[in-house]
């Protein structure tokens, strides 16, 4: 099920903008403190295209509001899975 979808076009270089992807959660960004792990479930090149499919899993540490736990229940801890394509030929990340 897709809850949420984005679209940039950054005015920075290929090499800028694919590597910023990579480095959106980890320990040097210190931007994304919220974020406690991010795990590569899969990394695969299709030979045929070139493009790079990632799935990731990436646990965070954001609490909902008091009245959303009181009625829902919930816990401060939650999980993002995130698909991206990489394709060096079209310069695209998705």
């Amino acid at each position: 099920m897709k809850v949420f979808s984005s679209e940039y076009t950054f005015d920075y270089s290929w090499e800028e903008v694919s590597t910023a992807n990579w480095r959106k959660y980890c320990p040097w960004n210190d931007k994304s403190t919220h974020v406690i792990s991010v795990d590569t479930l899969s990394c695969k090149v299709d030979p045929a295209t070139g493009i790079l499919r990632t799935e990731r899993l990436i646990t965070c540490n954001q609490s909902a509001p008091a009245w959303v736990v009181s009625v829902l229940g919930g816990a401060n801890i939650s999980h993002v899975y995130e698909t991206s394509y990489v394709s060096p030929a079209d310069k695209r990340v998705t």
